[in-house]
């Protein structure tokens, strides 16, 4: 069996598939604050330190340095190639597939799990690219383009600087006229691929990389990166990505090898969003649910603490619609003085969309809390659950250690909302939905965003 190594380049911890032939990458390893359980790029021979301006590319330096394979690849933890996937799919204007989430179900549906159909394709053929991207429909600073040069000429000074590119191809047919003058062809054409992401070959592999990274160590010499913006300091990343497509082009062109274009899935959320209960089996466990401005759940998150007791151990989890750091920050600094509750603040926005692509109509806004539990409630046994519009005056712990009603899994008010729009002579989409789905909408809880 032939041996395949694509490395999956990872900056930050994420769900990954599992399958022997895709192999996390830490890039940047060598400065990073903490290492990752996977391969590091600063392991054996080694660019690691140089990540800032090569990205990924540091994880395909490695590769070629220290692997043995038959065939090499590079993808990215949220970018990988797709070798199988449904009818129907959504697309953006790069003609990716957008997938939500990066999950088991995700990774099954797109068979990024599946080692023998990945092997079957990547054996039949030379190399594996994504499928082209139109230029015209590509966004830059100076508008849309219609060749791949003028598209990165739009982006002079917001992604490269032009004269590096310039630079880099004079150095490219110094070094090999004949790529060089296919690189040229290439970027005046009206479509492009491009990612970094790519299967070859071991003999091509280590074409590409001798003649790749040997025009980046000379441009490198070239340029000074002290005045350039955090953006264009990636340069050579960038020009890695021109020179991989334009060799893949070259080869494709020669007619002599096998080039196969699949698409290229990408992935909106990679964290995992699976809350992971306390090991303290007596904790109260809470689940808030937030999807409006955080000050405003603030309230209700105050009225918690001036109420939790200080005889029992807590485990908060808040969904929050709006995750960034500032509210986070704020919401553990309000429980900063407490040493009996642990707090666990998750982006509620990739469930959501998860579940309104998998189960309910696309034009939804709004995916109500009951069908999201399950993927909130792994490994828990119990949970009180609190959404918006609440305030607490007692401690929970009464509610908690009241039990359920036999043979009940939930126990909830009935929503007097849904029970008014239940009769209602001008329905909304929202009830609506939820009428023609329900056996009983009389009884519907109000477990709701």
């Amino acid at each position: 069996m032939k041996k395949i190594h694509i490395a999956v380049a990872c900056h930050k911890k994420s769900n990954l598939p599992v399958n022997p032939i895709l192999v996390p990458v830490q890039v940047g390893a060598a400065g990073a604050k903490q290492r990752m359980n996977m391969a590091q790029d600063d392991e054996g021979i080694n660019i690691s330190l140089k990540n800032s301006s090569y990205c990924e590319l540091t994880a395909q330096y490695w590769e070629w340095k220290n692997i043995e394979a038959d065939y090499y690849g590079l993808c990215h933890y949220r970018r990988f190639l797709c070798f199988k996937h449904p009818e129907k799919v959504v697309r953006n204007d790069r003609d990716h597939i957008i997938a939500e989430v990066l999950d088991e179900v995700n990774i099954k549906r797109f068979g990024l799990n599946d080692e023998s159909s990945m092997r079957r394709v990547i054996e039949e053929n030379d190399a594996i690219v994504g499928e082209y991207e139109q230029i015209k429909k590509l966004y830059t600073p100076r508008g849309k383009q219609s060749t791949a040069y003028k598209h990165w000429t739009a982006c002079d000074r917001a992604l490269i600087h032009i004269a590096d590119l310039e630079r880099m191809l004079a150095i490219l047919d110094e070094l090999d006229p004949q790529i060089g003058a296919d690189t040229r062809e290439y970027l005046e054409l009206d479509v492009f691929t491009g990612f970094n992401c790519f299967v070859l070959r071991k003999d091509l592999f280590d074409q590409l990389c001798s003649l790749e990274f040997k025009v980046l160590e000379q441009l490198e010499q070239e340029v000074d990166l002290s005045r350039y913006s955090t953006q264009c300091s990636r340069i050579f990343g960038f020009m890695g990505e021109i020179i991989s497509s334009a060799f893949l082009y070259h080869l494709e062109k020669s007619g002599k090898y096998r080039v196969k274009h699949v698409p290229i899935l990408f992935f909106n959320y990679t964290d995992d969003t699976q809350i992971q209960p306390l090991a303290e089996k007596e904790a109260v466990n809470v689940l808030f649910f937030c999807d409006s401005r955080v000050e405003l759940f603030s309230v209700l998150w105050y009225s918690f603490l001036c109420n939790i007791s200080a005889a029992r151990v807590y485990h908060a989890v808040i969904c929050l619609g709006n995750a960034n750091e500032i509210n986070k920050e704020m919401l553990l600094e309000m429980a900063n003085a407490m040493d009996n509750i642990s707090i666990q603040i998750i982006d509620s926005v990739p469930i959501q969309n998860q579940i309104r692509e998998r189960y309910f109509s696309s034009s939804k806004e709004s995916v109500p809390v009951l069908p999201m539990l399950p993927y909130y409630l792994q490994g828990f046994q119990e949970m009180l659950v609190i959404t918006n519009n609440t305030l607490i005056n007692d401690s929970l712990d009464e509610l908690w250690d009241h039990p359920l009603p036999s043979g009940k899994v939930i126990a909830a008010p009935l929503d007097a909302l849904m029970l008014a729009k239940v009769n209602d002579i001008f329905p909304e989409t929202e009830y609506t939905y939820l009428k023609e789905q329900m056996r009983d909408p009389y009884q519907y809880h109000s477990i709701h965003c």
